[in-house]
């Protein structure tokens, strides 16, 4: 078997399981807004059931997203494709069901309103970029910042993959690691380091490298003093900048994310939960209009008098309805035309889902 089809076949077994943490990870991203962060903003409506553990999700896509883009970049490799092809594939691939989300969300939020959380059209339109926070501008939805540090890391990682020899490859991510993680301690002491730390995303490097590191462990490009290494890192950044349940519950999922892609797990053929599956197949498209949309119907609801439990769960069906309509009439038409207008090279691999 060719490395190509080695690549397409690993990429086949392994997605099942990707898209189940893709799931688990968005579900937990909507129950804490839901519920914690909402009466955070707005405490009169607050519910008693709190999810606080749920922005952990946040960690979890980071993770996968290392494991994933490292393996497009290796069959771009594999293919004879180069940077510009990671560029296009990526573009694809995140930025139209995007703009239609920005519009989306924008229309609902500025007709239903959201104190506080209303963005202006200028706001709106620098948003497009998909990193207004650099051009000065506010988040049409808070949760576009993680979509803001995914660029950052596509920039370093294809500068990095590209440019620096193969086996020299894990030396240069682990100084990143160490790099992002010293500016990120320094940067309350000294203003210059904010900006650094934004620009190099020290405060999530740990994340993307282990999901790396795991890819190059499975496929036998590292040991597993290596990995251990890079666990090591992740696991110590976890225990002091997150609260220590949150932390055993990011180390949990990075777990099962290594169990999930390995040889073992795609020999045994363990059966995948086909619910989550789905829920990783909407993951994008529910966790860019879940969350100021979400707001937004459930001040009105509950304004009209609806008991907070049925108005939560009518703003996640309405939510969940509007994320599926958004992945099957805008999303996955997208990927089709896309995978028959490219003449050669990988598929579009599926986005982390933040």
């Amino acid at each position: 078997m060719s490395e190509t089809s080695d690549m397409h076949s690993q990429t086949q077994t392994r997605q099942l399981p990707l898209d189940m943490m893709r799931g688990v990870a968005a579900l937990m991203v909507v129950a804490y807004h839901y519920t914690s962060r909402l009466g955070e903003l707005y405490p009169q409506y607050g519910s008693a059931f709190t999810f606080g553990i749920g922005h952990v999700g946040v960690h979890v896509f980071f993770v996968i997203s290392g494991y994933v883009i490292f393996m497009t970049l290796n069959k771009l490799r594999a293919a004879g494709l180069g940077v510009v092809d990671f560029a296009k594939a990526r573009f694809y691939r995140l930025y139209p069901i995007f703009w239609v989300a920005v519009g989306v969300t924008f229309a609902l939020v500025s007709q239903l309103t959201l104190p506080g959380r209303e963005a202006s059209w200028s706001d709106a339109l620098l948003n497009l970029t998909m990193i207004p926070r650099l051009l000065g501008a506010n988040f049409v939805d808070g949760v576009y910042w993680s979509l803001e540090v995914e660029l950052i890391f596509y920039f370093w990682i294809a500068a990095i993959y590209f440019l620096v020899p193969p086996r020299l490859f894990p030396i240069a991510l682990f100084v990143w690691v160490l790099l992002g993680k010293a500016v990120a301690v320094l940067a309350p002491q000294l203003s210059l380091f904010t900006a650094i730390r934004v620009l190099i995303i020290g405060d999530w490097v740990p994340l993307f490298a282990l999901g790396i590191s795991i890819y190059l462990f499975h496929n036998r490009r590292v040991g597993p003093r290596t990995l251990f290494l890079f666990a090591l890192v992740f696991c110590v950044d976890a225990f002091t900048t997150l609260e220590p349940l949150e932390s055993v519950v990011v180390i949990i999922c990075a777990g099962l994310i290594y169990l999930f892609t390995s040889r073992w797990y795609s020999n045994f053929g363990a059966p995948s939960f086909r619910p989550l599956v789905w829920f990783g197949a909407i993951s994008y498209p529910l966790y860019l209009v879940h969350q100021n949309i979400g707001y937004a119907l459930i001040l009105r609801l509950r304004d009209a008098g609806v008991h907070a439990p049925i108005a939560l769960l009518t703003v996640i069906s309405v939510v969940i309805a509007l994320s599926s309509a958004l992945t099957y009439g805008v999303e996955k038409p997208i990927m089709r035309w896309t995978r028959r207008d490219a003449s050669r090279g990988p598929a579009v691999e599926p986005a982390n889902g933040v």
